[in-house]
């Protein structure tokens, strides 16, 4: 009987940390195909929307979810958030000739 506790007591804790961690990631994860579309088809509102999205995730990762994390939770979200944050970068300035350039036609 005791055993069993502990495997329910661990699952609960596995379960727990997937949602405090994985929902944050899942997020990036869509943030960045929104980018990608905006990007693609020259959606203005998607960008913002995206780039907003970040901004709530880091917000919400540094105040509420890393206070509970195990230290490989931690590692893992800021690794994946922080690749996701750099390529967006990269993206927009090589793609920032291209996008001023439409801007200015439609005007």
């Amino acid at each position: 009987m005791l055993f069993f506790n502990q495997a329910t007591d661990n699952l609960s804790f596995i379960n727990n940390q997937t949602i405090k961690i994985g929902y944050p990631i899942v997020w990036g994860i869509s943030s960045f195909i929104l980018m990608l579309v905006g990007m693609k088809y020259k959606y203005r509102t998607l960008r913002i929307i995206s780039l907003s999205i970040f901004s709530i995730i880091l917000f919400k990762l540094f105040l509420f979810d890393i206070k509970g994390a195990s230290e490989a939770g931690k590692i893992a979200a800021f690794i994946l958030l922080g690749v996701l944050l750099l390529v967006i970068s990269f993206m927009y300035q090589k793609l920032k000739k291209l996008i001023l350039d439409v801007s200015s036609e439609n005007k």
